[in-house]
């Protein structure tokens, strides 16, 4: 209900008109319902977009589920028919072009993500590389250094009028690193059929 009044300003003369808005008393008349809580919008979902409309379906939730519980109680419908029809607001073509922008951000994070992750297994890969030739230098510059060591004392056997037979540097390094020199000596020479072929 609209009431309009109207008063007289005593100082300069002129009427003043207020108006004055009287809600009905029953309630399906007016259909409002106030939230229990206000809006709370924090400094990241104000500023996106889907984060506030999300805000505000969530804020609006509990009054439409309040409002349907009311009218079903008043008997009154509101749910939509099942051959209801609603004209779209925007056209197909502009959906269709929606669903294309869509899909082409969804498959452009897919390739991001793809280039990412090769990215990172290149870099893991070159890493253990890395770590393996270290090591392989590691091992064999304890290997040169342990040979050198024992042609050192092999020498000083000799040197010393000792046999040299009695220690044999090949020994001193297959004790002192595990890697048996004879054998890869053995492994390395040619088969008898090879070196024919080859005086062939």
């Amino acid at each position: 209900t609209v009431m309009e009044t109207s008063t007289t300003d005593t100082q300069t003369g002129k009427a003043a008109y207020h108006i004055k808005i009287q809600e009905p008393a029953e309630w399906v008349e007016r259909l409002s319902i106030f939230a229990k809580k206000p809006l709370e919008l924090t400094r990241e979902n104000r500023d996106d977009d889907a984060l506030r409309e999300k805000a505000f379906i969530q804020h609006a939730l509990p009054s439409v589920r309040e409002g349907i519980r009311r009218l079903t109680d008043l008997g009154i419908p509101c749910h939509r028919p099942s051959d209801f029809y609603a004209e779209m607001l925007k056209s197909d073509n502009h959906m269709a072009k929606v669903r294309q922008m869509i899909e082409q951000k969804s498959t452009e994070i897919r390739d991001r993500a793809k280039r990412r992750n090769a990215t990172m297994q290149r870099k893991y890969k070159k890493e253990l590389r890395l770590q393996a030739d270290k090591q392989s230098s590691k091992r064999k510059r304890e290997f040169h250094d342990t040979v050198r060591t024992g042609k050192r004392e092999s020498a000083r056997w000799k040197s010393d009028g000792k046999h040299s037979e009695d220690f044999d540097y090949t020994d001193y390094v297959t004790e002192s690193t595990g890697f048996n020199q004879k054998q890869t000596r053995k492994a390395k020479q040619p088969s008898r059929s090879r070196r024919k072929y080859k005086k062939r």
